[in-house]
This record gives structure tokens, sequence and C-alpha cells, in this order.
């Protein structure tokens, strides 16, 4: 208080200047994206401050808007400013994922609770005797290179290899989509690679989309690939069109994209 009042007698500061912090983002777009993530954790995606500014990162580049943000990413001084102004939000510590996977089916409170959500969705989209259109996605990562175990060997040699068709340690994600019905989809793989190779891609199953990512797993970008251009794609096959589509998955945040939220 006493430096702005320095600076307004030394006309430093405009008398009229109300103290408050600049707003990067409007109070609207602010709201929004506030209204966002209270529905994403209704639905058990607690995002991280991380996360946020990830999301509030990729609307600034999105809409080329002019911000003193490094790269566009607002600073952890934003991300508090932010929190105060939206008080509906609070930070608590998360559960981690194997801890809650495990409570979960021996908590009847917490299964009671998944279903009452998942039957309020189902009702919401017209979707209670549409098997057809609800849709569950599972992934799974694994290697090239197994835990090496004992194999039959010539007697007096010196070493047995086997040969596990990779470079020696990488690692590949399989994403497996199915509907309650009993249909599948075709995979999406995501092999570790900074570029997509053709002979990946050969001798997999039909309509199969291949990516790849530093370390081999799924990533925003990929999710939402495989979101537009296989799962709304190769789900109307199956799907009754007429009506929306449920999709359910393991409600890692990391995976919401500014397009997908």
């Amino acid at each position: 208080m006493a430096k702005s009042l320095r600076q307004r007698a030394k006309g430093q500061l405009s008398i009229d200047a109300q103290q408050g912090h600049e707003i990067y983002l409007s109070p609207g777009v602010e709201h929004d994206i506030s209204a966002c993530l209270q529905v994403l954790c209704q639905r058990g995606w607690g995002f991280t401050w991380t996360d946020l500014l990830n999301l509030a990162q990729e609307f600034v580049i999105a809409n080329d808007l002019q911000t003193p943000f490094k790269y566009g990413r607002p600073s952890r001084k934003w991300f508090n400013r932010f929190m105060w102004d939206n008080p509906e939000l609070t930070m608590r510590k998360s559960e981690q994922f194997p801890d809650a996977s495990a409570k979960a089916t021996s908590d009847r409170a917490i299964l009671t609770g998944w279903f009452a959500l998942l039957e309020k969705e189902m009702v919401k989209a017209n979707c209670m005797n549409k098997p057809e259109n609800i849709y569950n996605i599972d992934e799974t990562g694994f290697t090239t290179d197994p835990a090496a175990g004992k194999g039959l060997s010539r007697t007096g040699s010196k070493n047995m290899y086997q040969n596990t068709g990779g470079s020696g340690r990488e690692q590949i994600t399989l994403c497996i989509t199915g509907n309650a019905a009993g249909q599948t989809l075709p995979p999406y793989v995501v092999y570790k690679g900074k570029h997509l190779y053709g002979s990946w891609c050969v001798g997999g199953s039909d309509s199969a989309r291949y990516a790849v990512s530093d370390h081999g797993w799924m990533e925003r970008v990929l999710f939402e690939d495989y979101f537009l251009h296989l799962f709304l794609k190769e789900s109307e096959k199956w799907s009754n069109v007429a009506f929306p589509k449920i999709l359910i998955f393991d409600g890692r945040s990391s995976y919401i994209s500014l397009n997908l939220a």
C-alpha cells in the first residue's frame, strides 16, 4: 500500500489506477475452465496443477493470445490466483490409482457411487438399453525384452540367445476398446520412438492405428488422435448413430486435451 501511494505521489501510477492482479485470460474463459474442471472432477478425473497449466497453455497457443507467459504457459503464480478466484475448486491429496482400484473393489460405497454415476450418464445419453453404444477402453504396456529365463541350449555352449523382435528394450502400449454388446474396435498401438516406420505397421489387425511417443506411452496428443481418428470412426460401425455414445476409461486427467474437454 505504501509503495502504491509513493508511486501516485511521484506520478508513476495513475490516481485512478486500482489495485489487483492482471488478468491474462478473460473472466469468462476462466469461468468456463473452472466449470469444466468441476464436471471432470465429478467423474473422478482429478487434475493436478500442472495439468491445469497444460490446458491453459494449449488454450493460449490455440487462440494466439498475447501474454507474458513463457511459451504461453502460465506460472504457478497464475494458478494460485486462479484458485483464489474460483473457490469452488480446491486442492486435496490424490489417491494413487493402484490403491484406489483395490479399495474400490472392496468398498461397497465406492462401488455403489460409481454405478450410480454410470447410470446417471447412461440415462442422460438414453443408452440404458443400447449396449452397442457403451464403450470401454483399457491399455496395457509391455516390453520387447521380457525377463531372461532358462531355455534349451547345446551342452557346452557359452551363451543362449532369444530373439525378441526388437532392438533390446522397447516399451509398447496397446489400447483396446470394446462395447457392452461384445464388439471390439481395432487396436491403437503406441511404439517408443521419434518416427513411425512403415515396417512397424505391417502384419497388424485390420484398421489398427499406430503412433509413437518418447516413452512408448499414451499421451494427451495421442489420446486425442485415438478418439478422433479411431474411436469415432470405428465405433460408427457398431453403434446406434441416433444416440450418443459413452466411453469409459481410467480417468487419467493427463489425457484430456483442450479439444476433448
